[in-house]
């Protein structure tokens, strides 16, 4: 994944630029997942990628936690019929390399260094408690870690693998982190084995109406050792990688693209009558329009004194230069130029920027558009100015300074 990092990186910062754009017009819900999504990206990336955080997750009785001392070769999570036997999340973390400072943000207590397997240098295994627990508490850890993890791994068994709260709660609402998710069909040894191909094809079903297409599923036993070494691999390769947690927030932003991806810019209101009449008489300024107007007044005046004034005063006028002999005639219009008119340039741009601000704040999405800095003769010939790039969540997506 070269180059990964730095294009999280943008993307990210589009994020941010949408949500701040889009202040008070992004719902809430939508806002939140993605504030949620920055903060778990930068907060990961401080850490690192050298470990690779991956969590078992599961109903109660699933045997997340036999899983859990099978893959580190030690009973270290306890393993009972009491239930709930997993109260507090616990971690092993494989390797000589220090995990502390990551296991702190993940907010795990209980540790275990574990240096069986070399393969799997980097990894760090949380057992966590059971996601259905009649325990408040345990639910709230669960979803924690759910949030913060980089490669769930949902252990299910013959008879809650179909759960609605497990599908509902969790797995349609991380469709799109299907390739940070892994499925273990678990006590297979419960299953006569030829119904292992009916268990999996239902499992796969269920997923896929999740909109999981294409899970990743084995099926596992801790008393017949099947799927375990499998298991491990799938494992060693995700660790040797050492991408999980760019892939973990990878998916958190696709997720928080297909939110937004859901609204709908509104229509920008049509600019108002004064409006129009407040860029035209900007223009006119810009043009010189007043002073025409106040030369052809004089010039008015003038003749009207020339024609009705007293004898004397006519006369003495007739020595005055003639009020329009101020207006001189334009030079030629040179080739390539749309107007031989003088413009005066501060004015012109204080006319489009007037207009463009009143624009923008009537866009009920905000993009916070401006005119160009050099105001162009085309803008004033062919209608109102430029103002910008056209408005849509997709261009707002861009990262910064990509142009329109």
């Amino acid at each position: 994944m070269t180059g990964a990092p730095s294009r999280l990186a943008e993307r990210l910062e589009s994020l941010g630029r949408v949500l701040e754009i889009g202040a008070g017009i992004v719902p809430g819900g939508v806002a939140d997942m993605a504030t949620a999504a920055i903060d778990h990206a930068t907060d990961r990336l401080r850490h690192g990628t050298d470990f690779t955080v991956v969590a078992l997750a599961g109903a109660t009785g699933s045997g997340k936690s036999s899983v859990f001392n099978a893959i580190v070769g030690e009973d270290i999570a306890p393993v009972g019929l009491t239930r709930p036997t997993t109260a507090e999340a616990r971690a092993a973390v494989f390797g000589p390399k220090d995990a502390g400072p990551l296991l702190q943000w993940l907010g795990v207590r209980h540790r275990h260094g574990a240096n069986g397997r070399a393969a799997l240098d980097g990894l760090v295994l949380i057992d966590l408690p059971d996601h259905d627990s009649v325990e408040v508490s345990h639910r709230l850890q669960v979803d924690h870690f759910v949030a913060h993890v980089d490669l769930l791994i949902w252990v299910l068994d013959p008879q809650k693998y179909a759960d609605q709260v497990l599908h509902e709660r969790y797995l349609a609402r991380l469709a799109a982190h299907g390739d940070v998710m892994a499925f273990l069909l678990h006590q297979s040894d419960l299953v006569e084995d030829a119904g292992h191909d009916a268990w999996r094809k239902d499992a796969v079903r269920l997923l896929a109406a999740d909109g999981l297409a294409d899970p990743a599923v084995i099926i596992t036993s801790t008393v017949t050792g099947r799927g375990l070494e499998e298991l491990a691999t799938l494992l060693a390769d995700r660790v040797a990688a050492r991408n999980g947690a760019l892939a973990r927030i990878d998916a958190d932003l696709r997720t928080v693209a297909a939110g937004l991806g859901e609204l709908k810019t509104p229509p920008a209101e049509k600019d108002s009558r004064s409006d129009r009449r407040d860029l035209a008489a900007g223009l006119g300024e810009a043009a010189g329009a007043g002073a025409v107007s106040a030369t052809v007044a004089a010039a008015f005046r003038h003749d009207a004194a020339l024609a009705t004034g007293w004898p004397f005063t006519r006369w003495l006028r007739r020595f005055r230069k003639h009020p329009l002999s101020r207006l001189r005639p334009p030079p030629p219009a040179r080739s390539g130029s749309q107007t031989a008119i003088p413009i005066d340039e501060p004015r012109l741009q204080l006319a489009l920027k007037s207009y463009a601000d009143r624009r923008a704040l009537s866009l009920s999405w905000a993009i916070g558009s401006r005119p160009s800095p050099a105001p162009r003769r085309r803008d004033l010939a062919g209608g109102p100015p430029s103002v910008g790039c056209s408005g849509s969540w997709g261009s707002l997506l861009r990262p910064a300074g990509s142009g329109c």
